[in-house]
C-alpha cells in the first residue's frame, strides 16, 4: 500500500472535484468546496460542524479537511493537551491527530464538569511482564511502565505509543537490572535535542544479596525492618523523540510493511541515553522533574529531613542539598518531609512536613515555602513564610501534591498559542489520605499578587483555606480513598485497604471544584471567537466530587485478576492505565469518546481515496444513504 501521507493532496484534490461538481444532483454539492472550508465553516461551532457532517457522505469526508481544525485548535479556549516538541503543526504528518485533538479535549471539559462523568473507552496492552508503576506523560500520547517478569530474573522500563496509525505499541525497553518504582516522565531537551526525561529509583543490598532474600519481592511502598543496609539509587535518562517520529510516523505499517519497519527501527541509535545517577544510603522518595529558568532538574527528597535539586544539563553545575530549620514553635521536635514541589512561577519550592510531639499520637502537619538556591553544596535555609494545620490529623498515608504543565509554554514554535482561561499559574491541589475516619483531606494553593495594588507584582502561591483547616470528604462506606491530582481535575478511586500492595478498587470519582468559589480569579484579556457552546448556568455542577460512571464495571475486571497493582492518570486527556496484580496487562480507561486512528472510518475513505490501488471503488454514486 502507497503512503497515505505522500501524494495525498492532489488525489484529495480529484475526490472532492468528484465529490463537489455542477453536475451533483443535490444543489448543495454544486457548490466548490473551497467555499464552505474558507467562507461557512470558519463561523460554525463545532457542534453545528459535527451536525452538518452527519447529513451525506459528501459533508463527512469534507468536515474531515485538517485545516478546519487546525482554526479551531487555535481558537480553543479549554484545558488542552500539551502536544509533544515533535509535534510538527504545520506539516501534513500531524494531519490525523488534528480533529482528535480538538474534539476530546471539549468533549471531556464538558462530561467533566457536568453531574454525570463517565467511561467512555476501554482498551487492553499486552506485556507479558507484571507491571510495577505507570507514568503518563502530558497529553496521554506516550505511556512509561516499571516492569519485571514473574521470577524476578529480568526488570525493564517500557515505553509505549498511544493513539498511532497501525494501533498502540511498544516502542523501546530500557533493562534496569533492579525493579524499580517512582518513575517520574516529562517532555525535556538535553543537549539540544527534544525527548523525554524519565526518573526511576531502584536499591539493592549494599555489601551484595543475602542467599536466602530476595530485596525484588519486598514492596516499595512498605518500610522494611532489613538487618542488611540498603543502597538506594536515583537514575534519569533521555528517550530522544526525533528518532521515536520515525516509528511512529503514519506512513510506518510494522504489519503490511515489516521489512520496511524493521530496517528503519534497526537503523536508529539506542533510544536510551544515561543522564545522572546518584547513589545514597538512605531512603530516596518524592522524585520530580522540573524546569528551572528553562534547564531541566532532577530533585528528590534524601531521607526526612533534606532534598537534593540537580542540573541535568551540564551535570554539576548546580548540584544542592536543602535541609530545612525546624519550624517554629516546634524546635527539637522530630520533623519529616512528606512531599514536595517546584514553583516555577515563584523560582521556589513548596514542602509538606509533619512534626511528631507524642509518639503514637497524630502528627502537626506544616506546609512551607523556599528558595531554591543559586550555589551549588549544602544549604539550611529558612522558609520565607509556612502555613500551621490547626487540626492534627493521622495522615499516615502518602501526601500527593499536583504536578501540571505550564499552560503558557509552547513546545515548539509551530504549535499554536494557549488560551488558558486565567492569567496566572496553574492552581495547585494537594491530598492525603485519611485513616480515622476513612476519607480524604485537601487544600487549596492559589498564586496571587504579592502586592495587589501593582499588576505587574510577581505571584506567589498562598493557601485559600480559612483559618489553615483543610477541607475534609469523608467517605460514607468506610473505605480509604486515594487521589491523583491535577490543576483543574483531579481523579479518585475508592479501595480497600488490606495486608498487601494491591488493594481491591472500588470505584473512581472525579473532583472539580467549582470556579465561581474561588476568592480571587484573574480572568483572561484575550478574548477569543467561541468555537463550542458554552453549558448554561443551569447545569453547571455544585459538587466536587461525583462518581464515574462505568468505572466499578472496569474495577471488577481488575480486582479479577489479583487487585490494583499501578495506576496513573492526565488530567488534560482524561486518560487512566490501570495494571493489575495477577494478569500481565495494562489498562488505557479514557473519559472522553475516543478511538485509535485506524479504527476511525475517515482514515479508512480517507486511505481508499488515496491509494490508487482501491480509489476506483470510491465513485460518487456512494456518497448517497
Amino acid at each position: 500500500m502507497s503512503s497515505w501521507v505522500s501524494g495525498a493532496l492532489d488525489k484529495v484534490k480529484y475526490a472532492f472535484d468528484l465529490y463537489f461538481n455542477k453536475s451533483q444532483e443535490c444543489h448543495f454539492l454544486r457548490t466548490s468546496p473551497d467555499i464552505f472550508i474558507d467562507g461557512v465553516f470558519p463561523y460554525l461551532l463545532i457542534d453545528d460542524l459535527l451536525a452538518l457532517r452527519k447529513t451525506c457522505k459528501g459533508m463527512y469526508f469534507l468536515t474531515h479537511e485538517p485545516i478546519i481544525w487546525k482554526r479551531y485548535l487555535r481558537r480553543l479556549q479549554v484545558p488542552l493537551t500539551q502536544l509533544r516538541p515533535t509535534f510538527r503543526f504545520s506539516e501534513s504528518s500531524s494531519n490525523y491527530e488534528i480533529e482528535f485533538l480538538v474534539t476530546r479535549a471539549c468533549a471531556l471539559d464538558r462530561s467533566w464538569r457536568q453531574n454525570f462523568p463517565k467511561m467512555e473507552q476501554y482498551r487492553v496492552l499486552t506485556t507479558q511482564y507484571k507491571i510495577i508503576d505507570l507514568k503518563m506523560l502530558p497529553g496521554g500520547k506516550f505511556l512509561v511502565a516499571s516492569a519485571k517478569d514473574r521470577s524476578n530474573f529480568r526488570f525493564y522500563v517500557l515505553v509505549y505509543a498511544l493513539d498511532i496509525v497501525d494501533g498502540s505499541r511498544l516502542i523501546a525497553r530500557l533493562p534496569t537490572f533492579f525493579k524499580v518504582y517512582d518513575l517520574q516522565a516529562k517532555y525535556m531537551d538535553y543537549r539540544s535535542r527534544p525527548g523525554i526525561m524519565i526518573s526511576y529509583t531502584r536499591r539493592r543490598f549494599k555489601y551484595g544479596a543475602p542467599i536466602d532474600i530476595n530485596i525484588s519481592d519486598f514492596s516499595h511502598r512498605t518500610p522494611i525492618d532489613q538487618a542488611h543496609p540498603l543502597l538506594y539509587e536515583a537514575c534519569c535518562v533521555h528517550m530522544d523523540l526525533e528518532n521515536i517520529e520515525r516509528v511512529i510516523w503514519p506512513n510506518m505499517h510494522p504489519w503490511l510493511d515489516r521489512n520496511r519497519y524493521l530496517g528503519v527501527a534497526r537503523s536508529l541509535p539506542q533510544p536510551f541515553c544515561d543522564v545522572m545517577r546518584e547513589e545514597s544510603p538512605v531512603e530516596i522518595h518524592s522524585p520530580s522533574l522540573f524546569l528551572f529558568r528553562d534547564v531541566p532538574f532532577f530533585g528528590c527528597a534524601i531521607g526526612n529531613h533534606g532534598i537534593r535539586i540537580t542540573q541535568l544539563e551540564d551535570k554539576g553545575t548546580l548540584s544542592a542539598t536543602l535541609q530545612f530549620q525546624d519550624y517554629p514553635g516546634f524546635d527539637r521536635a522530630p520533623h519529616r518531609i512528606r512531599a514536595w514541589r517546584f514553583l516555577p512561577s515563584q523560582d521556589g519550592i513548596m514542602v509538606f512536613r509533619s512534626i511528631s510531639l507524642t509518639p503514637g499520637k497524630p502528627e502537626v502537619h506544616v506546609v512551607e515555602f523556599y528558595n531554591v538556591p543559586a550555589s551549588t553544596g549544602l544549604h539550611t535555609v529558612d522558609a520565607i513564610y509556612g502555613y500551621q494545620c490547626r487540626d492534627a490529623m493521622p495522615l499516615d498515608s502518602e501526601i500527593v501534591i499536583a504536578d501540571p504543565v505550564d499552560p503558557w509554554k509552547k513546545m515548539a514554535e509551530d504549535h499554536p498559542d494557549p488560551h488558558p482561561r486565567e492569567e496566572c499559574p496553574p492552581t495547585l491541589w494537594a491530598f492525603a489520605s485519611l485513616d480515622q475516619p476513612k476519607g480524604s483531606a485537601y487544600w487549596c494553593f492559589r498564586p496571587e499578587r504579592m502586592h495587589e495594588w501593582d499588576p505587574d507584582s510577581p505571584m506567589l502561591y498562598k493557601c485559600t483555606d480559612i483559618d489553615d483547616h483543610p477541607r475534609l470528604h469523608l467517605n460514607r462506606s468506610g473505605h480509604s480513598e486515594r487521589a491523583l491530582p491535577g490543576s483543574e481535575r483531579t481523579l479518585l478511586y475508592e479501595f480497600k485497604k488490606g495486608l498487601t500492595d494491591a488493594h481491591p478498587i472500588i470505584k473512581m470519582r472525579r473532583f472539580f471544584w467549582p470556579e465561581d468559589r474561588y476568592v480571587k480569579r484573574y480572568p483572561t484579556k484575550d478574548v477569543c471567537y467561541p468555537v463550542r457552546e458554552e453549558a448554561s448556568e443551569d447545569n453547571v455542577t455544585h459538587f466536587a466530587f461525583r462518581d464515574i460512571r462505568g468505572s466499578d464495571y472496569y474495577a471488577g475486571l481488575v480486582n479479577k485478576e489479583g487487585g490494583l497493582a499501578a495506576i496513573t492518570w492526565d488530567e488534560t486527556s482524561g486518560r487512566v492505565a490501570l495494571a493489575s496484580e495477577d494478569a500481565d496487562n495494562i489498562y488505557i480507561l479514557d473519559l472522553a469518546p475516543v478511538c485509535e486512528p485506524h479504527h476511525r472510518l475517515a482514515y479508512r475513505w480517507w486511505t481508499s481515496l488515496i491509494d490508487p490501488g482501491t480509489f476506483e471503488t470510491c465513485h460518487p454514486s456512494t456518497l448517497y444513504h
